[in-house]
């Protein structure tokens, strides 16, 4: 190229770029053809705002369900680690059961009874030695009527070798289930829950330990001996009986007591016992308890006993007989506020109808407000079906089902849970076919449930919408 041609190349380039910004001009090299950097491949448009808003979208729809799924691990670990726990308390409320809930005297083999301190004792009172006590002596294993309060003996006897073979024996003459049946039916077809103590939001005032209220369980017929565990037993993790130093806690002062009683109300976990006779035989009676391990989610939260059908409000009697508190049953209430516990407790409750093959139970709703998604009940009696005029089983008593929904209509007093399907019984729909017209009392379902935390507005109250239950395991006892 001349240099006249040159400078003509140049003159026309500058012309070209005139007027535009200098990261936009030409990059061409000189002698070949002009080319402008807005035609680059480096350079491309800009989003429009349409997708823009597009983008912005799809991010925010996978952020939430990312979001999302933070929640639903952390509540499947918090399971996890329930389930873990409920296991380890399950195990030790079988140990505790089996210590300190002594066998009926006349099944136990041998002459004498082995009561060891501080195993067997329930209460804090001062440690001797071990004494035998002699399965003949009615009076020291209370075979002549149960106790009506913890250690009240004076009415019984002032001998003083009593005295310390009750306080060492336990606070029980035996599991309930030894004693023959309450109702229609066998031994086996009652299943029993084991009475206990429980904590009262006013604790503080409490003047003992010994003094807790015990909880004493809604019952078919049968009212358990007297209450053989303490609450410091069925709380976990346990409470210490030792100080730091090593020393007992068994002779206590106002200051250790108070201790004590706040570390009870600062448990999580505690556990309560249903045993129902299987078998007898030559060395004992076997049993099946069902444990079943709360969780309180809410140290504030409290816990409603079942309200009795006696008249008289100064006195707790909840012994129900089937037939005349049938509707006490069936539309179960809670008792007055002042008798509110910082612990679950069990109620009795009724069932209408029961149909095995697609796991429906109507009941009504005051029973439907007790069993949330996700709760438990158990069998307190053996329901049978009769077809052809045969019994047949159809639920044991001690099972535990739980439950996988409930439906109603607030209009509507009867609702329906679901539990888990059975194999139906032949020519059995609906068990009682009937429920106004029944063949016979054992077509009934009778059932244990721990209702979740009341919520109480002066008159009106309501219950949470999820079950204290954290665990159900069944446990054999021989």
């Amino acid at each position: 190229m001349t240099g006249a041609e040159k400078r003509r190349q140049k003159s026309e380039d500058r012309s070209q770029d005139a007027g535009t910004p200098g990261r936009f001009r030409s990059s061409s090299r000189p002698g070949s053809p002009p080319v402008s950097c807005l035609l680059s491949p480096v350079f491309r448009a800009a989003f429009s705002l349409l997708e823009l808003m597009i983008a912005i979208v799809i991010l925010g729809i996978g952020m939430v369900m990312v979001a999302t799924v933070f929640p639903i691990g952390i509540d499947m670990a918090a399971q996890t680690v329930q389930m873990n726990i409920a296991q380890a308390v399950a195990d030790v409320a079988l140990g505790t059961l089996q210590l300190k809930v002594p066998r009926w005297p006349n099944k136990v083999p041998g002459p004498a009874l082995k009561a060891a301190p501080d195993v067997l004792r329930t209460e804090f009172g001062s440690a001797t030695d071990p004494v035998e006590i002699d399965v003949s002596d009615q009076t020291a294993l209370g075979l002549n009527g149960h106790f009506t309060t913890i250690w009240d003996i004076s009415a019984m006897t002032a001998d003083v070798e009593v005295v310390k073979r009750l306080r060492f024996f336990t606070e029980t003459t035996g599991w309930t289930a030894e004693k023959g049946p309450s109702g229609p039916g066998d031994a086996w077809d009652y299943a029993y829950v084991i009475p206990s103590q429980n904590l009262p939001p006013a604790y503080a005032n409490i003047a003992s330990i010994n003094s807790l209220p015990p909880a004493i369980p809604p019952t078919l017929g049968r009212v358990p001996d007297v209450y053989p565990l303490n609450l410091i037993d069925q709380v976990y993790p346990p409470v210490q009986r030792t100080r730091a130093d090593g020393s007992s806690r068994d002779f206590l002062d106002s200051a250790t007591e108070t201790g004590i009683r706040s570390d009870l109300a600062g448990r999580r976990y505690s556990w309560i016992a249903i045993h129902h006779l299987t078998d007898s035989n030559a060395g004992g009676s076997r049993f099946v308890v069902t444990l079943l391990v709360t969780y309180r989610s809410n140290l504030a939260n409290r816990y409603a006993r079942q309200a009795d059908a006696d008249s008289d409000p100064s006195v707790y009697a909840p012994v129900f007989n089937p037939d005349p508190d049938l509707n006490t049953l069936n539309a179960p209430v809670p008792d007055a506020e002042d008798t509110d516990m910082l612990f679950p407790r069990p109620w009795l409750v009724r069932f209408n109808q029961v149909n095995l093959g697609t796991g429906e139970v109507r009941c009504m709703k005051a029973v439907a407000d007790l069993l949330p998604t996700g709760s438990y009940f158990v069998a307190a009696r053996s329901m049978y079906a009769f077809p052809n005029n045969v019994p047949q089983l159809a639920i044991a008593a001690g099972a535990a089902y739980e439950v996988l929904s409930r439906q109603g209509d607030l209009g509507n007093p009867v609702w329906t849970l679901q539990i888990r399907r059975q194999r139906p019984i032949d020519n059995v729909v609906w068990v009682p076919g009937d429920a106004n017209n029944l063949k016979d009392p054992r077509e009934v379902l009778y059932a244990w449930v721990i209702p979740p935390a009341i919520e109480r507005s002066g008159k009106t109250y309501s219950f949470q919408a999820k079950s204290p239950v954290a665990g159900v395991f069944m446990r054999m006892v021989e």
